[in-house]
């Protein structure tokens, strides 16, 4: 890893130049030790930010089944939670590689992990960000909640594309939007078709 990598300017970088930030990332050499650590970190952040909202504004009474939210607890402290969102990361990673690979753009495995991590991290830390101003600005909400998911999408596709040097951010971005539609819809489908007569 270089001497002048800087995680406050990294993260930084990352939301307002993502493109340029996943190439210094993707550079750094980071080894496999390093990467778990980033993994390890969103999801110690994300832990801490479910705990904290959680306390603020527990679920009303009735609303949750309690032992399946003491069993799932995503992304809570349980072992099954941690366990899938670790499932995650290597399935995202893997659908990358994947996808890479039949549109001509194959890159090392870790390259897309390393790229996959990162965005994690940044979308853990934002995370923060998102819960403060739904909280301080509650009137706001779905106005915060559309500006995350784009800038969601817009993250993602830029570090996807540096990881598979795909010279349009867009493209990567409109796959991804297309396979988000189209497994939503299959999901659907599938919980139409398994549903008990009278509706889901």
């Amino acid at each position: 890893m270089s001497e002048t990598f800087s995680l406050g300017n990294a993260v930084w970088n990352s939301v307002t130049a993502p493109r340029a930030a996943a190439r210094a990332i993707l550079g750094a050499g980071f080894g496999l030790g390093t990467i778990a650590l980033i993994i390890a970190t969103s999801i110690v952040i994300d832990v801490l930010v479910y705990q904290v909202v959680t306390l603020i504004t527990p679920p009303p009474p009735g609303d949750t089944d309690p032992a399946l939210l003491e069993l799932m607890q995503v992304p809570g402290i349980s072992v099954l939670g941690i366990a899938l969102r670790l499932v995650s990361i290597f399935i995202l990673a893997g659908a990358v590689a994947l996808g890479g690979k039949f549109s001509r753009h194959p890159a090392p495995f870790p390259r897309i992990l390393t790229a996959v991590a990162w965005f994690g991290l940044v979308m853990s830390l934002l995370g923060i960000v998102q819960s403060i101003l739904l909280f301080a600005v509650p009137g706001l909400m779905v106005v915060v909640s559309l500006g995350f998911i784009a800038l969601q999408l817009w993250l993602f596709s830029s570090f996807i594309a540096e990881a598979l040097r795909v010279e349009r951010v867009g493209r990567v971005a409109m796959v991804t939007v297309i396979v988000s539609l189209v497994l939503s819809a299959l999901v659907f489908m599938g919980a139409v078709a398994t549903a008990p007569s009278g509706g889901i």
